[in-house]
């Protein structure tokens, strides 16, 4: 988790003081990174497109937002960024690939703080 998020690995949601989500996130953490993200047969690149894919299609914006940044640790490019998000249009419908593109836009532009 924290080679992927960096220090926004323990922020927000999974602050270790949120004292709301503190109750469920510590098995969410035990399962996704520990069970999921360590499967045999994808790389953590491979993975990451298929989250940022998943949250585009489910319209799930924060979790795009902390991954798209993520993505760039793991060694993805900003295009490769933007294609995710592009292919999702026909399977999760256009209005959510083109709320995920401009959230890349603010997230992935020079001005944001992350390396592209």
């Amino acid at each position: 988790m924290a080679r992927l998020h960096g220090d926004r690995a323990r922020e927000g949601y999974a602050a270790p003081g949120n004292a709301i989500t503190g109750e469920l996130y510590p098995a969410a953490i035990r399962y996704g990174y520990g069970e999921l993200w360590s499967r045999p047969g994808l790389d953590h690149r491979q993975r990451m497109l298929c989250a940022l894919a998943a949250f585009t299609a489910m319209g799930l914006e924060g979790q795009l937002r902390k991954f798209a940044k993520s993505a760039l640790n793991v060694g993805l490019t900003r295009e490769e960024i933007v294609e995710a998000v592009i292919q999702t249009a026909p399977y999760g419908g256009f209005p959510r690939a083109l709320n995920g593109l401009a959230l890349l836009n603010e997230v992935l532009s020079p001005n944001s703080g992350n390396v592209v």
